[in-house]
C-alpha cells in the first residue's frame, strides 16, 4: 500500500530495502541468461570474469566497512578501529587487503589475462575461488557476530567447503588423461616443390 500511495518511494534508497543477496541472484541470473544468448562458452567465461569478481569481493567488504556492517572483535592493537564503543578488528580491511594483494598476483601471473599458459577451462576460476574462499576463511575468526550452527560458523564451513571442492575439481583436471588428437597436414608448393618444401623442415 505504500507504493501505491507514493509510487516513487520505489526508487528510494533506504538501506532497509536493499537485499544484497537478492541483487547478487538478480544479477547472475541477468549474466547466465545474457551468456546463453549470446552463446558464450561456460568456463571461458567465467575465467575472463574472475578480476571482476575479486572486484566484487573487495567492494562487498569495502562497503562493510563503511557501514558497519561485519565488525570485528574487540582487540588493543594499534590498527583497531573505534566501532560501537569499542576498539575492534577492521576485519573488512583486513580482507580488502588480501583480497588485493591476490588480485595483484593474479594481475601479474597472467599478464592481465593475456597469457595464462597450457591451462584447462575453468582453472583460473577455482584458483580463484579458493583463494577468496581462503581469505573468507581467515579473516572470520576475527568476526564478532557469527551465524552458527553447533558452535560452527556457517560462512567460515562454507568457505572450506568451497577449498576443497576447488582444490579436488583442479586436481580432477589436471591429472586428467590428455586425449590424444590425430592431424594430417597437407603441404604443397607451385613453385619447385621438390626444392622449397625441403627447406620447410
Amino acid at each position: 500500500t505504500l507504493f501505491l500511495e507514493e509510487p516513487f518511494s520505489v526508487l528510494s534508497l533506504t538501506p532497509s530495502m536493499l537485499n544484497p543477496a537478492f541483487g547478487i541472484l538478480v544479477g547472475g541470473l541477468a549474466a547466465v541468461i545474457y551468456a546463453q544468448k549470446n552463446h558464450l562458452p561456460l568456463w571461458p567465461t567465467l575465467d575472463t570474469v574472475t578480476p571482476l569478481v575479486i572486484s566484487i569481493f573487495m567492494g562487498i567488504h569495502l562497503a562493510n566497512f563503511a557501514s558497519g556492517n561485519a565488525y570485528g572483535l574487540p582487540t588493543t592493537l594499534p590498527w583497531a578501529v573505534q566501532l560501537w564503543g569499542e576498539h575492534r578488528h577492521p576485519v573488512q580491511l583486513y580482507a580488502l587487503l588480501l583480497a588485493l594483494i591476490w588480485l595483484v598476483v593474479f594481475w601479474m601471473r597472467t599478464q592481465g589475462l593475456t597469457r595464462t599458459g597450457y591451462i584447462p577451462s575453468g582453472m583460473l576460476t577455482f584458483v580463484n575461488l579458493a583463494a577468496l574462499a581462503s581469505i573468507t576463511l581467515f579473516t572470520r575468526a576475527f568476526i564478532a557476530e557469527k551465524l552458527t550452527l553447533w558452535r560452527f560458523d556457517i560462512i567460515q564451513l562454507s568457505a572450506f567447503l568451497f577449498i576443497i571442492l576447488s582444490l579436488g575439481w583442479i586436481y580432477q583436471r589436471w591429472h586428467q588423461p590428455q586425449k590424444s588428437v590425430r592431424v594430417l597436414i597437407s603441404l604443397g608448393s607451385n613453385q619447385d616443390p621438390q626444392e622449397n618444401l625441403s627447406k620447410g623442415f
